[in-house]
């Protein structure tokens, strides 16, 4: 079935008052007593959604109600879920996302765009050359566990210019898509247009914008 991916924007203040041990198993406790909203999990099981091209073709994935997720417990929620469009929850996607900008970011066409997209993009579907991908502070006394990996994290400071970056870079975003049409066809092969990668770009750009609205951070985790 290969990596899944849950993002989630969350109040920094409650990982910052749970002990180092505890933060990641925190959000994880309270997104498995949410297990069952996933409108797609179930069906990805049966086999036509088994994390290749064809999710992006399983019918049952293109569901109008994907966005925000409200957390099932009563009380104040400390944090939100996202359900991207069209990905049944892999991480494929967002991986293959951050290839494709690697590949089109020196395109001339690119340049109004670059700037702007590397700051946005950077932490969250992909790495600088040069880089590492490292966890915020706050959650890097955890290790990766078995089932559990930390995808993304940052925290409210890192959120607040990678939506500054995302409103810059948002109205040139059709910038790219001559060089995504330039492409040599690739089939079955994941974002292969840019019409699927300005999508999911761009839901990233809600998840970002909505989390620097509350003063929130952000958390992918592998499930």
């Amino acid at each position: 079935m290969g990596l899944d991916v849950t993002v989630v924007v969350v109040d920094w203040r409650r990982l910052e008052d749970t002990p180092p041990g505890r933060r990641l198993a925190l959000l994880e406790c309270a997104l498995d007593e949410d297990a069952d909203r996933c409108r797609c999990g179930a069906r990805c099981a049966d086999g036509r959604c088994d994390g290749g091209a064809g999710c992006w073709d399983c019918p049952d994935c293109a569901d109008p109600d994907a966005g925000w997720i409200p957390p099932r417990a009563a009380g104040q929620p400390w944090y939100l879920a996202y359900e991207f469009t069209l990905t049944c929850g892999s991480f494929k996607p967002h991986f293959w996302a951050g290839e494709r900008w690697e590949e089109l970011r020196d395109a001339p066409a690119a340049h109004r765009v670059r700037g702007a997209l590397d700051a946005f993009l950077a932490g969250l579907l992909w790495v600088p050359p040069g880089e590492e991908d490292t966890p915020e502070p706050l959650l890097a006394a955890v290790p990766d566990r078995p089932g559990a990996p930390l995808l993304v994290s940052a925290a409210p400071t890192a959120v607040a210019p990678r939506a500054d970056a995302w409103r810059r870079a948002a109205p040139h975003l059709t910038d790219l898509r001559a060089p995504f049409d330039a492409r040599p066809a690739r089939p079955n092969s994941w974002m292969e247009t840019y019409e699927e990668f300005a999508r999911l770009v761009g839901e990233w750009g809600e998840v970002v914008t909505a989390a620097e609205h509350r003063g929130w951070g952000v958390v992918g985790l592998g499930r």
